[in-house]
Order: structure tokens, then C-alpha cells, then sequence
């Protein structure tokens, strides 16, 4: 393909931008759905072989349990609903990277590189880039009877959201947030 006029390519990425708008439900609003609420972590335990996300971040050996153990007592004070991933990533103990691969082990998912995987422009077009950025959802395929969708919250109420939005089933893949939203905003 060679060298392109780079005001050319920003041509070319507008127009599949303005595609994006022009989807089936393009005029729709984004969903109405609540958001799900975060809660403050019930107790301070991060026991060793546990699920939940702070056990599987020492068990990775990302954080030391009493690393963890403080970020769930700040979630506990600030009462602001601010969850243990996104305390230690704003702390700088973890990676976008390190949550997604440590969330989709915990929900048992794979995750999405975007590097490796383009979005089937087909299943972009089912959503509107605005209604992608609130769930921080991006469809990137169709299957017969799913859409499958990279998140990066892919807890249960996410994606029931994602379904709710899109009205069919999806099948969930975690991404790193920010490579998400990057994808968002070139698809």
C-alpha cells in the first residue's frame, strides 16, 4: 500500500468514524440500563488460593498481600465506590495489562489483543461509538447466534448490559481499557 497522504488517512479515519454513527441503530440512544454500582469490599481477607481479585493479584505475585490489603481498606474509607483494580492501577502496583489478564482469569475468559484481532466492521456498526465508550464494550464479531464483544469490566453485570444494549447474546472477551477505547475510536 505504500506511503499514504497523511491528510488522506485522516479522510479515510473520519469517514469510518462517521460510519460508525451511520449503523442500523445509530439514532437510538445509549441504553438506559443502570450502571451497576461498585461496592466497598465486605472484609479486608485475601487469603491464599481465593477468586477474588486481590487473592489472584498476590497469587500472581503483582502485588504483596499487604499492598493489597491497604487498596481494600482505601476502597473501605472513601465509601466512593472506587474499586481494588482501579486503585492499584491509579497507584501504579498493576497494569491495564495485569487487570485484564488477572479479571479474565477470574471470570474464566480470554483476553483481546488488539494487535492480533480487528473488529468485523459488521459488528462495530451494531452499536454506536458512544454507546461503545458508556458500556466500554466494542462488538468485534458475529457469530450465528452471539456477538462477540471485548469488555473490560466482565463481570456478570456488564455484560448483561452489553445484551441488553445490543438485544442478543454476547460472548465476552476481556480487553485492557485503554487499548479498548483506542479500538473504540478507530473502528
Amino acid at each position: 500500500q505504500g506511503h499514504r497522504d497523511p491528510a488522506a488517512a485522516t479522510g479515510q479515519r473520519q469517514r469510518k468514524r462517521m460510519k460508525l454513527h451511520r449503523g442500523r441503530h445509530a439514532e437510538a440512544p445509549p441504553p438506559q440500563t443502570p450502571p451497576a454500582r461498585p461496592t466497598a469490599p465486605r472484609d479486608l481477607d485475601v487469603r491464599p488460593g481465593g477468586r477474588r481479585l486481590g487473592e489472584l493479584i498476590v497469587a500472581a505475585n503483582l502485588a504483596s498481600h499487604d499492598v493489597v490489603v491497604a487498596a481494600l481498606a482505601e476502597a473501605q474509607r472513601a465509601g466512593d465506590g472506587k474499586r481494588l483494580g482501579r486503585i492499584l492501577l491509579d497507584r501504579g502496583t498493576i497494569t491495564d495489562h495485569d487487570l485484564a489478564e488477572i479479571l479474565a482469569e477470574q471470570h474464566a475468559l480470554q483476553v483481546v489483543d488488539f494487535r492480533t484481532v480487528t473488529p468485523d466492521p459488521a459488528a462495530v456498526e451494531l452499536i454506536t461509538e458512544a454507546t461503545a465508550r458508556t458500556l466500554g464494550a466494542l462488538p468485534i464479531s458475529i457469530g450465528e447466534d452471539t456477538v462477540h464483544v471485548a469488555v473490560m469490566d466482565p463481570t456478570p453485570e456488564a455484560r448483561a448490559r452489553c445484551t441488553h444494549a445490543r438485544g442478543r447474546p454476547v460472548t465476552a472477551a476481556v480487553a485492557p481499557a485503554q487499548d479498548l477505547m483506542r479500538a473504540i475510536g478507530t473502528s
